[in-house]
């Protein structure tokens, strides 16, 4: 882009002649908005670039920061896993050998079950009565308290599980396993207590009872076996020691809240009711022991959790972009070359290099490569996949698009119109103006100008000549001139309205053009934006159908890919984008061809400021005529006036002269029949009343000169010619020389004849001049104003 110069002189847009013509302000105007146009473009295109530069800098600076802390905090991560699986797994291998040593231990108590048959029964009046219920129920009881083992242990696992969900706190930990062993501990000691209480009177029962029966039968034969209720005691005896182990152990483990294990009796007389009891109390401890270390290793990986999430929170938006960049990542490398290519090329080179280094002089036989396999990789694949569910979307686009652009192209049409109407409009302005004046009427009018100002020097001449005794031929005068004058006038005023009318409907259609190239500029910007924005995408979608055309063609294949689009389709979708580019070119093309001729129209136009120009140039002309118009007129009032009195004065001198003098009486006549202005006696007077006026008052402009009386003329000499035609009038004719010459040439007519008989007819005249003055003051005044 470039800046066009203006080829208009604004200093000749008008000449002289006033041609109105409009052509120099519409280049000029055109000229000025096509490079306030490119001025704009240029501002933008530098903006635009200099943000796109910035940005494409602070993104890829920001980018490789946030990939390489990601990079060391995605390690650290990983490492930290790495450790949690390994401590995972260390619980897992524990809890299933915990979960095997109650299996065995159940299995343990169910043998005790079978071997330990309580169910003997005494002799008591000839019926049977079972003596062992009270220790099956400790046995039951005892089974509950492995189940709540397990039940612990169960939790313990279920926590585990949840490790990686929930971070579990240690006050649950030791509030569910520690407490919860203790007290059930405790209660199932009560239970044993109570239980044993019980045992000892039913035992004290069946003593009193083998006591009866052997006093009974002392006589007889039958013998009672008392060895039965002496094992119950003893029995009943080892567990009570047992219990007070127990209850020692549990007040350490209250003073010091950590287990101790329960050292074994040394009693091996005990029966495996004991023994039983003792593996279960060192499974238990040794199951407290691990819940307690993995409470330990629970609450590192809970504090260490807790970093982690902290350090997660506040990365959490560079994890996302860094998420986002690898995946960005991973669609460029579906886009990279497979590697059975670089396979089957690395191979036939390690051929060709073996060849050359076994052969000594030999030639070398190129190894012939398998041929490609028919078909495209699954990358490809799947890279065509994606094409074809983008078609679907383009298509949308494209629609969209199409649908903008007949849009526009209404706007432009309805654009276009509008200019039309303006250009009409435009047209009729002109038409009007062709029918106002012209320059040829303006040489009418100064060409009646200088005749009549000829016709006036004329008149002047003639009574120059007339006052000097040459008498010459009247000029033709006409009353047609002040006709003329009147319609020049009236032309002239018509001209003036008729152009401010003409300027205003100019400015009027220029704000409203200037309103319709704004709302096209916007129009037109929107689309250049859609435009480009379908082009970015049809950009990118020809480089993948090049880039996959290219492994074609090395492949020299045909390409056989189940897209769920047929090969028809595709080419119909080729043809389709074809016939946009070239639509899409076509309708640039035409954009720009519409916008340079509006440039070149707007070129042509006239320019506000240059219209102003003309506005202040046409009203000054037409001041100026006008007041040259007043002043040709009022000078031709004037000479026209001073003509008639001329020509009446000339009518009266050539009049026959009377015999008798006249003169004027004042009502205070003096002496009799003595004059009021003289003091000697006049003969043969034809005398007219008057009245009387006091002499030493002077006489004012608007004071008819007959009322003041004869030989006033001579008073007249002592006032200056100022008083008359005053030196600060702008206005100057040829009628004040010609008044000079002719008050000069009164007076030595006055001189030359002071006492003659025609004193009165030139006094008469000189009152006559001075009357003409007075009269022509308020016209001239009335000019100035």
């Amino acid at each position: 882009a470039t800046i066009v110069p203006i080829n208009v002189d604004l200093n000749k847009l008008f000449e002289a002649k006033l041609t109105y013509g409009f052509d120099p302000l519409k280049e000029a105007i055109e000229g000025l908005l096509r490079n306030q146009e490119l001025h704009n473009k240029m501002i933008q295109d530098l903006v635009e670039e200099q943000k796109e530069n910035s940005l494409t800098k602070n993104q890829n600076k920001d980018l490789l920061e946030k990939l390489n802390s990601q990079n060391d905090k995605i390690e650290n991560l990983e490492n930290n896993l790495k450790d949690h699986e390994d401590r995972i797994k260390q619980l897992e291998d524990k809890s299933d050998d915990h979960e095997n040593r109650i299996k065995e231990l159940e299995e343990k108590l169910e043998n005790n079950k079978t071997h330990y048959d309580y169910s003997q029964t005494v002799v008591n009046n000839g019926k049977q009565r079972p003596v062992g219920e009270e220790l099956e129920n400790e046995l039951k009881h005892l089974l509950s308290r492995v189940d709540n083992t397990e039940k612990n242990l169960e939790k313990l696992l279920k926590k585990k599980s949840d490790f990686n969900s929930t971070v579990p706190t240690s006050e649950t930990i030791d509030n569910d396993d520690e407490e919860d062993t203790r007290e059930s501990l405790e209660n199932q000691l009560q239970l044993i207590k109570t239980r044993l209480s019980r045992v000892e009177d039913s035992n004290n029962e069946l003593k009193n009872t083998i006591k009866n029966s052997s006093d009974e039968k002392e006589d007889g034969d039958e013998s009672v076996d008392k060895s039965y209720a002496d094992e119950v005691d003893k029995n009943i005896q080892e567990l009570r020691q047992k219990i007070k182990e127990i209850e020692e152990k549990l007040k350490k483990l209250r003073e010091s809240n950590r287990p101790s294990k329960m050292i074994s009796s040394s009693d091996t007389k005990g029966s495996d009711y004991t023994n039983v009891i003792i593996d279960l109390s060192e499974r238990v401890e040794a199951l407290e022991q691990s819940n307690e270390k993995t409470i330990e290793r629970v609450d590192d990986h809970n504090e260490r959790i807790e970093k982690l999430e902290k350090e997660t929170d506040s990365n959490k938006d560079k994890i996302m972009n860094n998420k986002n960049d690898i995946n960005e990542l991973k669609d460029t490398i579906v886009d990279k070359v497979d590697a059975d290519l670089f396979d089957s090329e690395i191979s036939y080179l390690k051929e060709l290099l073996n060849q050359i280094g076994s052969s000594s002089g030999e030639k070398i036989e190129i190894p012939q490569l398998p041929p490609p396999k028919a078909g495209l990789s699954t990358k490809d694949a799947n890279k065509l996949k994606e094409l074809a569910a983008k078609v679907p979307e383009l298509e949308r686009l494209i629609n969209d698009i199409l649908e903008r652009l007949g849009r526009a192209e209404n706007n432009i049409e309805n654009h276009d119109k509008n200019i039309k109407g303006h250009d009409k409009s435009i047209e009729e302005i002109w038409a009007e103006l062709a029918k106002k004046a012209n320059t040829n009427d303006l040489k009418d009018l100064f060409d009646r100008l200088n005749q009549l100002e000829n016709d006036l020097e004329k008149l002047v001449e003639y009574m120059n000549n007339n006052d000097k005794g040459k008498p010459t031929a009247l000029p033709t005068m006409g009353k047609s001139d002040d006709k003329r004058l009147k319609n020049l006038e009236e032309k002239v005023e018509d001209l003036r309205n008729h152009c401010n009318q003409s300027l205003r409907d100019i400015e009027k259609t220029l704000e409203a053009l200037n309103s319709e190239l704004k709302g096209t500029n916007k129009d037109v910007s929107d689309l250049k934006n859609d435009l480009l924005k379908l082009m970015q995408k049809i950009n990118k979608l020809e480089h993948k159908v090049n880039a996959l055309a290219d492994q074609k063609q090395n492949s020299d294949t045909p390409v056989a890919v189940q897209t769920g689009a047929d090969a028809d389709k595709l080419e119909d979708l080729r043809k389709q984008l074809n016939e946009l580019r070239n639509d899409y070119r076509n309708f640039k093309n035409e954009v720009l061809n519409q916008f340079n001729n509006v440039n070149n129209e707007l070129d042509r136009k006239a320019n506000l400021e240059d219209l102003e120009n003309l506005k202040k140039l046409l009203k000054n002309k037409l001041e100026d005529l006008e007041k040259a118009l007043n002043k040709t007129k009022n000078d031709l009032k004037r000479a026209l006036r001073i003509l008639n009195d001329k020509i009446a004065r000339g009518a009266e001198a050539s009049q026959p002269k009377e015999d008798r003098d006249d003169a004027m009486f004042s009502k205070k006549p003096l002496q009799g029949v003595s004059c009021a202005s003289c003091d000697k006696n006049v003969v043969n007077l034809q005398g007219l009343p008057a009245d009387f006026y006091n002499w030493k008052k002077l006489p004012q402009s608007k004071d008819r000169i007959p009322m003041m009386g004869q030989g006033f003329s001579r008073m007249l000499q002592s006032i200056s010619n100022e008083y008359l035609a005053p030196s600060h009038s702008p206005v100057k004719t040829s009628y004040n020389g010609f008044k000079e010459d002719s008050v000069a040439s009164g007076r030595s007519n006055l001189k030359r004849r002071p006492g003659s008989g025609s004193g009165g007819a030139n006094m008469q005249v000189d009152d006559i001049e001075t009357e003409a003055a007075s009269k022509m003051l308020p016209s001239i005044n009335q000019g100035k104003n």
